[in-house]
């Protein structure tokens, strides 16, 4: 009996085989990422009227979000792996238990994404 090799992404999130899968697949990080644009843009905003911490960075930070919020809407191998970039320098980052276990969500949804825009762009040949 020969049996099916598994990889260990499909024993986590299971197997893509369809394009609809791809659009599940990459859905966590783009509702985590829009969610992250649209903190920063309250902080953003709320740093506008007084003088804040953050400073113009918040503002960056809501257009580099958005912008990777619309790749992944888009199914782009690009913003997927800039989400994953972005996970990893807010694990390396530091921070409290808290931060470390919400950086860490954000790198599995990114890996997740990663995995539904690649598999969308060999399935969609």
């Amino acid at each position: 009996m020969a049996e099916s090799k598994t990889s260990l992404s499909n024993l986590l999130w299971g197997p893509i085989e369809s394009l609809e899968g791809t659009r599940k697949a990459r859905l966590p990080s783009l509702c985590l990422t829009a969610c992250g644009a649209a903190v920063w843009l309250m902080i953003a905003v709320n740093g506008f009227f007084s003088s804040s911490l953050y400073g113009y960075w918040a503002f960056f930070y809501v257009v580099i979000l958005s912008l990777v919020a619309w790749g992944l809407y888009k199914m782009r191998k690009e913003a997927a792996i800039v989400a994953l970039v972005v996970a990893l320098l807010g694990l390396l980052s530091g921070g409290g238990y808290l931060k470390f276990g919400a950086d860490l969500v954000m790198l599995l949804a990114a890996v997740a994404a990663i995995r539904g825009t690649l598999a969308y762009s060999l399935l969609n040949r």
